[in-house]
């Protein structure tokens, strides 16, 4: 099994779409911090269910939501391709 480090996700606007696109909404946020060798770990997931309004970003980072669009698009065709779909389809 290979992995990405978290600090990695992080520069691919993974952590920040998986925020703003799936936990947000739902009033939860994927927390990141730092250890003491300055490497980047996921702390817990905040929850904010209580809040009205739940979790936003003051300003959305251009920047990270274009870098997890293009790591999208590098993918997107072959996955269809190979299995007809690019998000798995939920059967009912």
């Amino acid at each position: 099994m290979n992995y990405i480090s978290i600090k990695e996700a992080r520069e691919l606007g993974i952590i920040h779409e998986i925020n703003r696109r799936l936990l947000h909404p739902v009033g939860l946020a994927l927390e990141v911090g730092l250890t003491d060798d300055n490497e980047f770990h996921i702390t817990g997931i905040q929850d904010w269910r209580n809040d009205a309004e739940g979790v936003f970003y003051d300003e959305v980072n251009v920047e990270k939501v274009q870098a997890y669009e293009k790591l999208v698009k590098q993918r997107k065709k072959a996955r269809i391709k190979k299995l007809g779909y690019h998000i798995q389809p939920v059967k009912k």
